[in-house]
């Protein structure tokens, strides 16, 4: 029985030209890439994260 599996890198944001940001099925395996930006206060990264969970994990965005 086949199964699916999804990965994703997760980088800290920089000033570099490339960005890491991107998402590919690969034999339907969901493999994404994505940037989280650190300069900020807890709530923010907080709710950076909150909307890669909703994204990728269909949870509702906490708080």
């Amino acid at each position: 029985m086949p199964h699916e599996v999804s990965g994703m890198l997760l980088y800290a944001w920089t000033d570099e030209d490339e960005i890491p940001e991107f998402e590919y099925r690969m034999s339907g395996n969901r493999i994404a890439a994505r940037t989280l930006n650190l300069d900020g206060d807890f709530d923010s990264i907080r709710a950076q994260l909150d909307d890669i969970a909703g994204e990728y994990l269909g949870a509702e965005r906490i708080g």
